[in-house]
């Protein structure tokens, strides 16, 4: 069902004219969606099979709150500090793997010669988290950058064309053009990870301060990230016309009216860095007898009721 209505946003793009589709933008909720909306549109441009791939970084759509909890990394992921932690022993720039969480919010990383460090994400706070993944990259994709770059002029949230893929370097082009010409050209060396990813479809978060004309909304209403906060940010993406996809028409108005702010995943990750925490002293169990206690998390008590939501006007086309 999900490949339909994602199939039905594919088509109507594809119909766009070159500069139609410069100024549409496809909204995902969730990043399953994004990497299948964006599959769908490379086969349908015929990009599919025609480049190399390489090793990209994606960016990970964690809230401040989960970002300080251990629990919200996954072994695999990329951390990357932007500023030095000497104690720490991590640099501005460089790359870790995460390797575990530990009780007491405690996060394991890899450095690249194989040694580990170990921090706690509550006082490393400027943190930068990707996925590490493969992707094609053919000649005529169009990607976005997901990370600043100053030494190159990129700011996070460019959107760039791919102009060729020669030896060990990517040539890209802006997609913003002076003259009938691309505004500027670079080239990006492939012996790291490339902070870039296909930009066909973006996920809500990584759309934010990015205006277009015309935005295309995948929203799914059985989705616990679907909420009137992700909502808002989708349809005020569009200058002219928002299109609205779901699988039920009839429950989107409820399933945007949910609230799903930075409190409640502080909320939800709190509990689950408590649960954690228990079951991991429960499995290592004191071998002389001593009671055990999970330790205390000091965090803020919600002292105030959320304010009942109000039922949000139905904007764009829906279908």
């Amino acid at each position: 069902e999900p490949t339909e209505r994602h199939r039905a946003i594919v088509n109507d793009y594809i119909q766009l004219t070159e500069p139609e589709r410069r100024e549409t933008l496809i909204v995902a909720g969730t990043n399953e969606a994004r990497r299948e909306i964006n599959r769908m549109v490379r086969e349908s441009l015929d990009l599919t099979g025609k480049g190399r791939e390489f090793e990209t970084l994606t960016r990970v759509d964690l809230t401040q709150a989960q970002r300080r909890f251990a629990p919200s990394y996954q072994p695999g992921m990329v951390i990357q500090p932007e500023k030095d932690y000497q104690k720490a022993g991590l640099t501005r720039g460089e790359t870790y793997r995460v390797k575990e969480a530990l009780p007491g919010n405690a996060l394991v990383l890899q450095r690249q010669d194989g040694t580990t460090t170990t921090i706690n994400p509550r006082k490393a706070t400027q943190l930068s988290v990707y996925h590490l993944e493969r992707a094609e990259l053919s000649i005529g994709d169009t990607v976005r950058i997901n990370r600043n770059d100053p030494g190159r002029d990129l700011t996070n949230g460019d959107r760039m064309r791919v102009a060729g893929v020669i030896g060990g370097t990517v040539k890209l082009e802006s997609v913003e053009q002076r003259d009938g010409r691309p505004a500027r050209a670079l080239e990006l060396p492939v012996n790291k990870p490339l902070h870039l990813e296909h930009a066909y479809a973006s996920t809500v978060h990584s759309s934010q301060g990015v205006t277009k004309d015309r935005v295309l909304i995948a929203l799914d209403t059985k989705s616990r990230t679907t909420s009137m906060n992700l909502y808002y940010v989708a349809i005020s993406r569009a200058r002219q016309e928002a299109r609205v996809y779901t699988n039920n028409r009839g429950e989107l108005p409820a399933a945007i009216a949910r609230r799903f702010d930075k409190t409640t995943a502080l909320g939800l990750e709190r509990n689950r860095n408590t649960k954690r925490d228990r079951q991991a002293l429960q499995r290592n169990g004191a071998a002389d007898g001593k009671a055990i206690k999970p330790p205390a998390h000091k965090s803020p008590e919600l002292t105030k009721k959320p304010p009942t939501p109000r039922q949000p006007r139905q904007y764009g086309r829906f279908q």
